[in-house]
């Protein structure tokens, strides 16, 4: 049974978020792991993560789960991307009592949750640098906004004939503007990418494509493809076995202590 509590955070305008907090029974302030979940930005909940949290407080270090507010027809992505921003806010602020490093908060984000993730790994689309993680799980996240996806940012009446070439051109421009791979500099976090070469929803190649860009503007990026993966990969009771997940979270394990936010 999961040790998790769930912590309320208050938003400016009034509003109320939270995220799932678990943190391991050590002295000291350990490194925390922020889930931020995927599910086309408009469903699932932080739950899906506890049992990555155990995994993860197992090996030394907090983990989070994000409750952002999910996306309906009248709420703009970006709301999305800023509850996420507030929860790492907090979390800084409270730092201490938390018993975490303000200055090691990783964020791993899965499908739509590593669009939001990324998005605030770029300083181009959130300049606060108060919420820029410190290190990036990209878990098959959307990186591109103006193909597929683009239909968060069109309405039903629009996704079905848009008949105005220049709406078309501003919302697209738009969706421009909330996609990662368009929105690359020098300030971006370091990121670890894993992405299954199945994945048929993000298709591999976008990350790929995401990650030589982060290189080519000198932020450390690293590539992991994963064979015969699909989509959610990460996820327990989707579509993996267990036991496959258990083995790619203990790859990702592996990753986040070579960077030094967990023990053996």
């Amino acid at each position: 049974m999961s040790c998790a509590e769930r912590i309320p955070v208050p938003l400016p305008d009034g509003g109320e978020i939270s995220f799932l907090f678990e943190r391991p029974d050590v002295p000291g302030r350990v490194p925390c792991v922020l889930f931020i979940h995927g599910g086309g930005w408009d469903s699932c909940s932080a739950d899906y993560y506890l049992r990555h949290m155990e995994i993860i407080c197992r090996r030394g270090a907090a983990a989070a789960s994000a409750e952002y507010r999910l996306k309906t027809p009248d709420t703009h992505v970006s709301r999305l991307v800023y509850d996420c921003g507030e929860i790492i806010r907090y979390m800084r602020k409270n730092a201490e009592g938390l018993g975490i490093l303000e200055n090691m908060i990783c964020v791993a984000g899965e499908s739509a949750g590593g669009h939001l993730a990324l998005c605030l790994s770029s300083p181009l689309i959130v300049p606060d640098d108060g919420v820029r993680p410190d290190l990036t799980l990209n878990l098959n996240g959307v990186v591109d906004m103006t193909g597929v996806f683009s239909d968060r940012f069109f309405s039903e009446e629009e996704q079905g004939s848009c008949t105005d070439p220049g709406r078309w051109l501003d919302i697209y421009g738009e969706a421009e503007n909330w996609s990662p791979a368009f929105r690359v500099s020098a300030g971006n976090s370091p990121t670890v990418h894993f992405h299954g070469l199945l994945d048929r929803v993000v298709r591999p190649g976008e990350t790929v494509r995401y990650h030589r860009e982060l290189l080519s503007h000198g932020v450390p990026s690293e590539l992991h493809l994963l064979p015969g993966m699909n989509h959610a990969f990460i996820l327990f009771g989707y579509d993996n076995p267990d036991g496959v997940v258990y083995s790619i979270l203990d790859m990702i394990c592996g990753t986040l202590l070579k960077s030094g936010w967990l023990k053996q």
